[in-house]
């Protein structure tokens, strides 16, 4: 840990990433296979992908892995409620399985990623890697 924040090769296409510590939890798409992108001098990226789970208090990580032919889109998260703790709700993305050649939305507890997947919704077409979006409440 650092005095600004938690220092993680994994995470995104950078080699250091200092995530701020406004919050206790985070998350991001990290490479499946680090170590593989390194040699070869990417980020991997556009590689098979996976969901990260940063507690930015301790430095804990925990890792969601689809499987090895699944590239990921970036999580977001959507709280179970107003009151609830930080990581109570959900984490939504969607995952392109390379092999099928199909996507599915899914959806993720985001208190504990180590669980099969809540919902997963197969689609009709392939969501583009790099396909964005927000969760805002209505209220």
């Amino acid at each position: 840990q650092a005095e600004d924040g938690i220092r993680d090769k994994l995470v995104t296409g950078v080699q250091t990433c200092a995530l701020p510590i406004s919050n206790r939890y985070g998350w991001a798409v990290a490479p499946r296979q680090p170590e593989v992108a390194d040699r070869r001098g990417g980020d991997g990226l556009g590689d098979d992908t996976c969901i990260v789970k940063y507690d930015l208090q301790s430095g804990a990580r925990t890792v969601h892995d689809f499987g090895p032919s699944a590239q990921t889109g970036e999580p977001v998260f959507v709280p179970a409620g107003g009151d609830a703790d930080e990581d109570r709700g959900y984490l939504v993305t969607y995952v392109f399985d390379a092999d099928r050649g199909s996507s599915s939305f899914v959806v993720l507890d985001a208190a504990d990623m180590s669980l099969d997947p809540l919902a997963t919704v197969e689609l009709p077409r392939r969501v583009p890697n790099g396909f964005h979006g927000s969760w805002f409440a209505s209220d």
